[in-house]
């Protein structure tokens, strides 16, 4: 699912770059305990998130 997709289907306004912030700091959060990610590209998913928010 698209980020855009996401940030209407939560019901609030949230920005695309404020949702991948959110996901990120639960990444960094759970993933010692379920690895369940191997690399997160941090950058890049902000960088993306930034271009779709314009």
């Amino acid at each position: 699912m698209s980020l855009l997709k996401i940030s209407k289907s939560l019901g609030r306004k949230i920005s695309p770059v404020e949702l991948v912030k959110q996901s990120l700091a639960k990444i960094k959060k759970d993933n010692p305990v379920f690895n369940a990610f191997i690399t997160v590209c941090k950058d890049q998913a902000l960088a993306d998130a930034v271009c779709i928010e314009g």
